[in-house]
């Protein structure tokens, strides 16, 4: 089906890494994906090697998903990413105004809101796997 497709999981909590693993792979088990529980290291494998999509978490300890956003809204503005943006925002966040602001950060392609549903999520894989 695709090819070479790899696809970064960040989210603190491990049933909704898993859910999204098995979502993914349902949709096409060649898809390569990188998980981890925190933005810190999503930072890390972000910018060190390209991925097709993010799924990243809003609410997370430490650096939270907002903080990830401006860092790489940062670097995109200087020209520093070799890659478009590629961003799934995945949130329990309920309030409009809220999701609204997430979404105007250039680098965030859609914003799913949790419990993340599966026929949902491969819609999004359809459209940016394929």
């Amino acid at each position: 089906m695709m090819q070479n497709h790899k696809i970064l999981i960040i989210d603190d909590e491990e049933i909704n890494r898993v859910l999204l693993e098995e979502i993914i792979h349902s949709y096409d088990e060649n898809i390569a994906i990188t998980t981890t529980d925190n933005a810190s290291e999503g930072l890390f494998h972000y910018f060190t090697r390209p991925f097709t999509l993010v799924l990243l978490d809003i609410m997370m300890p430490v650096i939270n998903g907002h903080d990830f956003l401006a860092i790489v809204e940062k670097n995109r503005q200087a020209g520093h990413l070799q890659y478009s943006p590629n961003i799934i925002v995945q949130t329990a966040i309920q309030s409009i105004s809220q999701l609204t602001e997430l979404t105007k950060w250039e680098c965030v392609l859609e914003v799913m809101r949790k419990p993340i549903v599966a026929t949902r999520l491969k819609e999004h894989l359809n459209k940016y796997c394929h």
